[in-house]
């Protein structure tokens, strides 16, 4: 919590593409790169982003990819992604003092 993770956005090109991917976390733009113009080869790639998570808990990621020339989408329902991700809250330590039982 507090701490910089890395969020990798794997994304898969039937053909050569440009395209904007967009990246959300809890329903907001990340704040530094969170929209991005990317160059797709055909086949796998991956993007990298950089975020920080303030609060413990469950932790909502978003991708959404447009493609810059209209209609070169087949397939357009499968270009956004969820995923969710627990941040666990600060470390916690409990001490008890009492009497020693001899």
């Amino acid at each position: 919590m507090g701490e910089p993770f890395e969020l990798r956005v794997r994304v898969f090109a039937s053909e050569p593409s440009e395209a904007t991917l967009r990246v959300y976390q809890e329903g907001v733009l990340l704040a530094r790169d969170g929209v991005r113009k990317v160059s797709l080869p055909r086949g796998e790639s991956s993007q990298t982003f950089q975020s920080v998570v303030r609060t413990a808990g469950n932790v909502a990621l978003r991708a959404e990819l447009a493609p810059e020339a209209p209609g070169a989408d087949g397939f357009a329902d499968n270009n956004a992604a969820s995923a969710v991700a627990v941040a666990p809250g600060r470390p916690s330590v409990l001490i008890e003092i009492g009497r020693a039982h001899v």
